[in-house]
């Protein structure tokens, strides 16, 4: 498995691998530093205790503050060490960040494919409310003219007619208006005109 395949395989480690393991040998330096300096401390106040005691032999509680300290100049040296291989690392991804084939790259690959498909999805789920939308601009439009007073009046009408004398008369007074409202057709409509474009498959 290549370093790049190992990249998109782990999430969360997007850097080298390389670039971590140098990173995860700085932690454990530092911590086995930190323990050092605790055991030297120790040391140091044991040697100190033993010489308040008067010990008849000094020098092996001296002998071991001693070879703590130089444990911690160990310790110092390979958190150095460390540090100037990590940062040189990070330098070199950093110079490389925007050419071909670098690890920012390999990742801003990933993110831009992830982002394609999601818009694509989104344009499928839009698709579908264009879908819905249009049937509910349809439903009902045969309603919109009020056909049945319509025709009621129509009726009124022919009957009235049978009369001609109260014909108008009675047809005027009886022309009741119609009911019409637009409701949620004209918002319905500019949703439509908004999302169409937005739901056609990306290219």
């Amino acid at each position: 498995m290549t370093t790049k395949t190992k990249q998109t395989a782990r999430a969360e480690h997007f850097m080298p691998a390389e670039v971590h393991a140098t990173a995860d040998r700085l932690r454990e330096a530092r911590a086995l530093l930190a323990q050092a300096e605790a055991n030297a401390a120790e040391a140091w106040a044991t040697y100190q205790a033993q010489l308040r005691q008067n010990t008849p032999k000094p020098e092996e509680y001296r002998t071991r503050w001693e070879a703590a300290q130089a444990d911690i100049e160990s310790r110092r040296l390979a958190c150095r060490l460390l540090e100037s291989d990590l940062a040189a690392a990070l330098r070199n991804l950093a110079a490389d960040a925007h050419r071909p084939g670098s690890a920012f790259r390999a990742v801003q690959e990933l993110d831009n494919r992830a982002r394609v498909a999601a818009e694509g999805a989104r344009r499928e789920l839009v698709a579908e409310a264009v879908d819905l939308l249009e049937r509910a601009a349809r439903t009902g439009t045969e309603e919109a003219a009020c056909p049945r007073t319509g025709a009621a009046l129509a009726e009124f009408a022919a009957l009235a007619g049978l009369v001609p004398d109260v014909a108008e008369e009675v047809t005027t007074r009886a022309r009741v208006p119609r009911f019409v409202a637009a409701g949620c057709v004209p918002v319905v409509e500019e949703a439509l005109s908004r999302l169409r474009n937005v739901a056609a498959p990306i290219n």
